[in-house]
């Protein structure tokens, strides 16, 4: 039997296998590319991600860098300038140790108020000492009281003055630091009966001595209970990363916590430095803030 064969068929047929050959052309070259690229993809999301790994991983090691001077003191973030702030001094407590106040008054400080009591039964070991040698320089000081938030104002204001004597002339007006730490960090006294406390402490010094006491706190514990409550007190804002928020009528600023210079016993043990407001001479200073 014989199939039916013509010209015009074969015409087709050759024309459709012709249209074959072009789509397996094509598809040849699609897949080479394809091979190709798929190398590149891969390398370059390998280089991203290579990228962003040691971006990340070189971030940690600045953040580290920056946390280690930090603490060592050897960064500060503020830096006043002792044109615009001269007045400056430190606050001492018994972690320095023995103090050496002929040589610690010469380290660019012009005054220092030194730790002596807390709360109605704790004093500070070296009290004694630091209140009786640092007479004999030529440093102004003065003595501040750590205010506990929970005990009875009018008792540590007693305890406080027990610890000075009847009197302090020639000497800074007493300070009383008010912070918000340990639990109260977490969980704040009410605010009513901790402005009651404290308006009770500054009355008992304010009788026994003449003077409003320098309120020390940080920016939170201002605006918790000092803030509007006791606008006629002078006041002392702690904050080791900027200059007082605006609003606050501030007249020291406690900018530095980690500083370290010599005449001390524990010379890796750091303590903290103030400035005054203004920029004023050491005797128009004497004539506001010594008794």
């Amino acid at each position: 039997m014989r199939l039916f064969h013509s010209k015009e068929s074969d015409k087709y047929t050759q024309e459709f296998q012709l249209d074959d050959d072009v789509i397996e052309q094509i598809d040849n070259e699609f897949s080479a590319e394809e091979i190709v690229e798929e190398p590149l993809r891969k390398s370059k999301h390998r280089l991203r991600r290579f990228i962003v790994r040691f971006s990340i991983l070189c971030i940690i090691i600045i953040l580290i860098n920056i946390a280690v001077l930090f603490f060592t003191g050897k960064l500060w973030f503020n830096q006043p300038d002792k044109k615009d702030y001269p007045i400056r001094g430190a606050l001492v407590d018994s972690n320095m140790g023995e103090i050496r106040w002929d040589v610690f008054s010469r380290q660019n400080i012009s005054a220092a108020y030194i730790c002596a009591t807390k709360g109605t039964s704790f004093k500070d070991e070296q009290f004694n000492e630091n209140w009786k040698n640092s007479c004999e320089c030529e440093l102004l000081t003065g003595a501040y009281h750590i205010f506990k938030l929970n005990t009875d104002g009018k008792k540590q204001g007693e305890y406080f003055c027990d610890a000075m004597g009847d009197s302090l002339n020639g000497r800074l007006i007493p300070a009383v630091e008010v912070n918000l730490t340990g639990i109260y960090a977490v969980a704040s006294p009410d605010k009513e009966k901790t402005v009651k406390r404290l308006s009770e402490f500054c009355i008992v010094i304010e009788e026994k001595y003449g003077v409003k006491p320098l309120i020390m706190c940080t920016n939170r514990s201002y605006e918790k209970y000092i803030q509007s409550e006791f606008d006629e007190y002078p006041v002392c804002i702690t904050d080791v990363y900027s200059e007082p928020e605006e609003g606050i009528d501030w007249d020291f600023w406690c900018y530095n916590n980690r500083v370290r210079v010599k005449g001390y016993e524990n010379e890796k043990d750091y303590f903290s430095m103030f400035v005054y407001k203004d920029n004023i001479d050491i005797d128009t200073f004497k004539k506001e803030y010594v008794c």
